[in-house]
């Protein structure tokens, strides 16, 4: 299991500073959407770093994507999902993998809030 600050220098060397989405699941967890600096021959990929803040420490979740052809935005966004055991009610009705967050959480810039009232259980 990698602790935070080799996730974090991690995405530090690879990655662009800032999130491009932020995902903030209110009283449960953060999810961190990051894109590459450079593309590379698969060309620009997401690092998802996600903080799980249920019980009594703070677990983290790191992943990237691999490959071509496919939304790596969503893909990161329905992999982060499954390691909460959790999703929107707007994700209820779409496609595995099909869809990124909704705009309907949007509060500006890069950063969504999810309120405890639309979470509902990962299915």
């Amino acid at each position: 299991m990698k602790n935070a600050t080799t996730i974090y220098d991690r995405i530090s060397k690879s990655c662009d500073s800032v999130p491009f989405k932020e995902i903030q699941f209110t009283g449960r967890a953060l999810i961190k959407l990051y894109w590459t600096k450079r593309q590379g021959s698969l060309g620009y990929q997401v690092h998802c770093v996600v903080h799980d803040f249920t019980g009594e420490n703070v677990k983290m979740h790191y992943f990237k994507t691999g490959g071509f052809g496919f939304c790596k935005d969503s893909d990161s966004y329905w992999r982060a999902l499954r390691c909460l055991d959790l999703m929107t009610r707007q994700d209820k009705g779409a496609v595995k993998g099909g869809c990124s967050i909704d705009h309907k959480y949007h509060i500006g810039g890069n950063f969504y809030r999810v309120p405890k009232s639309e979470q509902i259980k990962y299915k």
